[in-house]
């Protein structure tokens, strides 16, 4: 299970200062018993560069906690920033040229204009799933905001996902990645059809 580690640092200042050796995990989020979890070593993420992610275990609910950078994407590689940027490029560039900007570098060769769509738009669906999803919580915040060059406007900063986990802090549970820490969203049977193509040459991508 995934929890916000709220340190108010760069990516760069987490990983100098090794700000996954203080993290601690004061009573257990499922129980609320008075339970304190005990240090459960740590996983570590090789992208944007190594970094180590604190766990945690609760003996009683037996379950395993990490406490996930604030500014690190739940479930995807890479920073909440880099997820956000993909978003807020799209509306104005190519779709090729925003995954050759933003993917890794050891990925980056080899990929077709088809894949970089598809790429680019799983990435918006998540970004306006999660959107839709706070919406009843923060109507008069979000209002009228439909993309990440809105919200970024709305809420004038820049990374504005990093700024939205904090304000929805209470919603992360159930928030879908890369935001929040919840399931992913169930495509609907029309959307899957819409994806999926028969084995062969890749189909020709839809005209703009």
């Amino acid at each position: 299970m995934q929890l916000p580690f709220e340190l108010k640092l760069t990516l760069e200042e987490y990983v100098s200062q090794q700000a996954w050796l203080s993290a601690t995990l004061l009573s257990c989020p499922i129980d609320g018993g008075g339970c304190r979890p005990v240090g459960h070593g740590c996983y570590w993420r090789k992208y944007p560069q190594p970094m180590a992610v604190a766990r945690f275990y609760c003996e009683r609910a037996r379950t395993t906690f990490s406490l996930l950078p604030d500014f690190l994407s739940s479930r995807y590689r890479g920073t909440l920033e880099e997820f956000e940027e993909v978003c807020a490029s799209a509306a104005s560039a190519d779709c090729l040229d925003v995954a050759n900007a933003v993917r890794p570098v050891e990925t980056a060769p080899n990929i077709s204009e088809r894949s970089a769509e598809r790429w680019v738009s799983r990435r918006i669906v998540l970004f306006r799933i999660t959107l839709i999803a706070l919406m009843g919580a923060f109507a008069e915040r979000l209002e009228g905001v439909r993309t990440a060059v809105q919200l970024r406007h709305r809420l004038e900063c820049v990374p504005a996902l990093v700024a939205l986990r904090e304000i929805a802090a209470a919603q992360l549970v159930s928030l879908p990645p890369p935001l929040g820490f919840g399931p992913w969203p169930k495509a609907s049977e029309r959307h899957r059809r819409q994806r999926q193509h028969s084995m062969g040459p890749e189909p020709p991508a839809s005209i703009r």
